[in-house]
């Protein structure tokens, strides 16, 4: 395991076609098949295209856009802290990845919740030899001859890879969510570029850079892309620091001289104007 940061960036950013990613169960592929899934050259070449959207100017210039929404949350404030929290940072990645309000992508963030349930719970079930089987596996050879008799999960208008795929109601209430998942992220994506054959800014957030590099023909990138790229923003930006925040919350009202210190030095710093992105 490797501890030393500069050398995880070392790792990474210097010798990346080194750096093999481990066989994961297929159906964590339901989160995700954007580039934290990709390897070798197609996941350089999707990586060069989406860091610019986390440049340090870039997330600069999103600073009003987390401080209209933090105001809206004191606004509104209650004793249901993670709730509230949770709709903070779902508000705060609909505006910065897609352009719009928590509350228009409210149900994609609910069905995504419900689909990283079941699939964590699907990572648990009892494994069977053949299901996850490496490409020189012989078992594989067995599965292919049956492939064609046994019904599929399809990710991104793919079947899972090695995957025999039961139809129990909890694999077809994850084929569903995906889908549904998908249609929602889809329609957000036609929102998007009507908006941009109206002359609307192509590059304000995430959604609207890569449909930009879509129209452009660059990085290899098509629209299916850009869904999958999309959907870990909703699962791994959300949930993550929804529960970061609470518990940093629950950390301050357990020591109050924690929070003493805290209030001074936000006064400190701001005075008595909001905070920017200098600040």
């Amino acid at each position: 395991m490797v501890r030393d940061p500069d050398l995880v960036k070392d790792i990474f950013c210097v010798k990346d076609s080194r750096v093999q990613k481990q066989l994961l169960n297929p159906f964590v592929n339901l989160l995700t098949m954007g580039v934290v899934a990709l390897k070798g050259q197609k996941w350089i070449k999707r990586r060069k295209l989406i860091m610019p959207t986390f440049h340090i100017d870039k997330l600069k210039g999103m600073s009003p856009v987390f401080l209209i929404s933090c105001g809206q949350l004191i606004k509104r404030w209650d004793k249901q802290l993670a709730a509230a929290l949770k709709g903070l940072t779902g508000d705060i990645i609909s505006k910065t990845a897609f352009g719009s309000c928590y509350e228009e992508g409210r149900r994609v963030f609910q069905l995504q919740e419900e689909l990283s349930f079941l699939v964590l719970e699907a990572c648990k079930a009892i494994y069977v030899p053949g299901i996850r089987c490496h490409e020189y596996d012989p078992i594989r050879k067995l599965s292919l001859l049956f492939s064609p008799l046994i019904p599929k999960l399809y990710i991104h208008g793919s079947p899972v890879r090695h995957s025999w795929y039961i139809p129990t109601r909890r694999n077809r209430r994850i084929t569903y969510l995906n889908n549904e998942i998908k249609s929602m992220l889809r329609e957000q994506i036609r929102r998007k570029e009507a908006a941009i054959e109206k002359g609307a800014s192509v590059k304000e957030d995430l959604l609207g850079f890569l449909l930009h590099s879509v129209r452009d023909g660059q990085g290899d990138i098509i629209v299916g892309d850009v869904i999958e790229e999309c959907k870990p923003f909703n699962f791994v930006g959300h949930e993550p620091t929804t529960v970061t925040l609470t518990w940093a919350m629950v950390v301050l009202s357990m020591h109050h001289d924690w929070q003493q210190k805290a209030r001074e030095e936000v006064l400190q710093v701001l005075t008595a104007t909001h905070p920017t992105s200098t600040t």
